[in-house]
């Protein structure tokens, strides 16, 4: 089973679809998505229980440049100078 992120046309009809009333359930039917990735949706990206598709796509661009592997050479100059050193050797 793949994963794909929501796009921002989906985050645009969860917006309509909540500001009519519709409950997460209905959203996840309508958008072909599985209950549990609207709410984690919405749990993730509501600020004070509002939903929002500009803020909801800010806060997801947010944690995407926080997310992933990090260089650990770049972020620790002892360490990259010791395997510096050891490489000369």
């Amino acid at each position: 089973m793949s994963y794909t992120n929501i796009t921002t046309d989906e985050r645009e009809s969860i917006q309509m679809m909540l500001a009519r009333g519709e409950n997460s359930i209905s959203v996840a039917g309508k958008l072909n998505r599985s209950k549990s990735t609207i709410s984690r949706e919405l749990i993730r990206n509501s600020l004070n229980g509002i939903y929002s598709t500009l803020k909801a796509e800010k806060l997801s661009k947010e944690r995407k440049k926080h997310c992933g592997a990090t260089n650990k050479l770049s972020n620790n100059h002892i360490l990259k100078e010791s395997i510096h050193a050891k490489l000369i050797e």
